[in-house]
């Protein structure tokens, strides 16, 4: 099967972390797993990742500083962000991140997929157009350098 997108999994409830990544790899995603932000950034150092889906209240984690570097590591990762106990405040922080959705815990793995894939898509599209080369000078120019 042709993996669909590459997805860093963060989140310091080991059975939900388990089945979720699990659905998401038989979703068609490779799906890398970390129980806390320590271990997540260098994997995200190391790997090139589409999605980050991360909790929001895990160890390095509990007022954004994970998300709020990895934009600075990773420009343009989407993230996905969970919680069990929404915080009003910290959700309108994460509005200022690239953060694509906040969904509350529990919530139906359908739910996450319909976020995942545009996630991934647009992930996929931010690389291509950083890859395309520059545009070359044109002839002209190579005729005045030589007159």
């Amino acid at each position: 099967m042709t993996e669909l997108g590459r997805i860093l999994f963060a989140d310091d409830e080991p059975s939900f972390l388990k089945s979720m990544s699990e659905l998401l790899r038989c979703a068609g995603y490779a799906c890398d797993c970390a129980t806390d932000a320590f271990t997540a950034l260098p994997l995200l150092r190391l790997k090139e990742y589409d999605l980050l889906i991360s909790d929001i209240n895990m160890p390095g984690n509990s007022e954004l500083e994970f998300i709020r570097e990895v934009s600075q590591i990773v420009p343009g990762l989407p993230i996905i962000l969970m919680t069990g106990s929404p915080a009003l405040d910290i959700i309108r922080q994460s509005l200022e991140l690239p953060v694509v959705a906040c969904l509350i815990k529990p919530f139906p793995f359908n739910e996450l997929l319909w976020r995942v894939a545009p996630a991934v898509r647009y992930r996929q599209n931010f690389r291509l157009v950083h890859k395309i080369p520059q545009p070359r000078p044109k002839v002209e120019l190579q005729e005045e350098i030589n007159s």
